[in-house]
């Protein structure tokens, strides 16, 4: 139990299903925060973090947690800020998930990472600065790899995203022009 606050690399937020199978929930670089206490929930109980790369990760116990907002309202408020924004990020994107087509999940989750995670390039691409396979991606969507190489070839056909080993590059522009 406690707070856990990325200092520095990404971290991937997963679950296992009773077969094995890893649906991710999220991936999360500097500034983020993730854990559970009882007066505070991030929505990772039950939930398996892992290194994307090297992290330096920092905690604080519930009750100095409890001590540091007693006497800091402000960061009372940007932490509300920063949960609700959350929900609001979370709540679209499974709706999203829960009611688009392959390709529109992909792309939904792909600029989600972009806006998160993404440096803009000179041909209005943003690479998302993240090293996703196949897999990783039909993790983050709960498809198959197999379905997921197919659509990711058609959305690179289309002009939508740009692809190399275990790198993507998404365009803005033209994914919000698809109405997602």
């Amino acid at each position: 139990e406690g707070l856990f606050f990325v200092k520095k690399g990404k971290v991937r937020l997963y679950r296992l299903n009773a077969d094995g199978k890893q649906f991710t929930s999220d991936i999360l670089s500097e500034g983020n925060v993730f854990g559970e206490m009882n007066v505070i929930s991030f929505g990772t109980k039950d939930h398996y973090i892992e290194a994307m790369e090297e992290c330096h990760i920092c905690t604080i116990d519930p009750v100095r947690f409890e001590e540091f907002v007693a006497t800091r309202p402000r960061f009372l408020m940007s932490l509300m800020q920063v949960l609700s924004d959350r929900i609001k990020s979370m709540s679209q994107l499974t709706q999203n998930l829960a009611i688009g087509n392959l390709h529109d999940k992909i792309l939904c989750v792909l600029l989600k990472l972009s806006d998160q995670l993404g440096v803009k390039s000179e041909d209005d691409y943003y690479k998302i600065n993240v090293p996703l396979s196949h897999q990783e991606i039909a993790n983050l969507i709960g498809a198959s790899r197999e379905a997921v190489t197919v659509a990711l070839q058609e959305l690179v056909k289309a002009e939508v995203l740009q692809t190399g080993f275990r790198t993507i590059l998404i365009h803005h522009d033209k994914v919000l022009g698809r109405n997602l």
